[in-house]
């Protein structure tokens, strides 16, 4: 499906951002503004400062305001475009990759970790 999407309107959820980020897609975000900490307005801040997606803020969200935004973006190819490569720049299509290869080398790291101190004398008590 996400080959085919033009543009999203979306929350700034951090799942949500990764995909979109993956895929390189323009977004519009609508934070969610009682999410914990704030953390969605946090997600959506870092990408609109790389001018990787547009934000209207819930309280702002109006069918005009949304309509505007949309009508700009589906009517500007190189605008939409531009945010949506600022977007793919930010996206990590290898992170379950890296993430994985991390884990297995950390488990390598404490195994051989454990050996090591399997293999060492016991200390006399004083």
């Amino acid at each position: 499906v996400y080959p085919l999407v033009d543009l999203a309107v979306c929350r700034a959820g951090a799942m949500t951002l990764s995909e979109l980020t993956c895929w390189g897609i323009p977004a519009i975000l609508v934070p969610y503004p009682f999410a914990a900490g704030g953390h969605q307005e946090r997600n959506a801040r870092a990408l609109v400062d790389d001018q990787a997606a547009v934000w209207i803020p819930e309280h702002d969200l109006t069918a005009a305001a949304l309509g505007e935004k949309i009508a700009l973006l589906m009517e500007a190819g190189p605008i939409r475009e531009d945010i949506a490569e600022r977007a793919r720049r930010r996206g990590r299509r290898d992170a379950t990759r890296d993430i994985a290869d991390h884990i297995v080398e950390l488990a390598r790291s404490r195994r051989a970790g454990s050996r090591s101190e399997r293999a060492q004398p016991a200390q006399a008590a004083p």
